[in-house]
Formats: structure tokens, C-alpha cells, sequence
């Protein structure tokens, strides 16, 4: 039969083995914990990276916007100085047409006077 010692000693060993399994449970729970807030951290910094690297892109696209405005203002331009150029030269060929016909006309005149002078002369 078993002593009031004996029982006391099963009693113990029964109180040390649930309360080793307490602490291996309140390890567990510990170590979920941590892995919680590790990945609550992870999460944090992930959700960071990302907002930065929206604004990145954000910032990469208002400067890609702004050079293609440049691009379009260049191009506008460029092709403004060609039908400058285009309209001067028209200009210059009109300008240069009218000073030939002036000096075809004047020419004209002057060999019209010449020969009226000569005819006034003769006669």
C-alpha cells in the first residue's frame, strides 16, 4: 500500500508535469507572439517600401510628363521656325519677283524713252 509519502510524491510529480506543460504552452504562446510581432514589423516596413516607392513612380511620371511637354514645346517650335523660314523665303522669292519686274518694267521704260527720244529726234 502506498505511504501518505508516496501519494504526496505522485501528487508533486503530477503538479511538476502539468506545470511544465503550462510553461511549454506560455512558450509556445511567447514564441507565436514574437513571430506576430515580427511579421507585424515586416509588414510595417513592406507597407513603407511601398508607399515610397509610389511615390517614386509618381515622381518618375510627373518628370516624364514634364519632358514630353518639353518635347511637344520643341517641336512646336521647330516646326514654327519652318514655316518662318518657309514664309520668309516665299517673302524673299516674292520680294525678289517684284524687284525683277520693277527693273523689267523700269528697262522697259527707259528703252521706251530712248526710242520716243530718238523719234522725236528723227523726226
Amino acid at each position: 500500500m502506498a505511504t501518505q509519502q508516496d501519494l504526496s510524491l505522485d501528487y508533486l510529480r503530477g503538479e511538476a508535469q502539468g506545470l511544465h506543460k503550462s510553461i511549454q504552452a506560455a512558450m509556445k504562446v511567447a514564441e507565436t507572439a514574437a513571430r506576430v510581432e515580427l511579421f507585424k514589423k515586416v509588414l510595417a516596413t513592406a507597407k513603407h517600401l511601398h508607399t515610397k516607392l509610389n511615390e517614386a513612380i509618381a515622381i518618375h511620371e510627373a518628370e516624364r510628363k514634364q519632358h514630353l511637354k518639353q518635347a511637344a514645346t520643341s517641336i512646336a517650335t521647330i516646326v514654327a521656325l519652318q514655316n518662318a523660314a518657309a514664309h520668309k523665303q516665299e517673302t524673299d522669292d516674292m520680294l525678289k519677283a517684284a524687284h525683277d519686274a520693277v527693273e523689267h518694267i523700269s528697262e522697259a521704260v527707259a528703252a521706251e524713252r530712248g526710242h520716243g527720244a530718238r523719234t522725236k529726234t528723227f523726226n
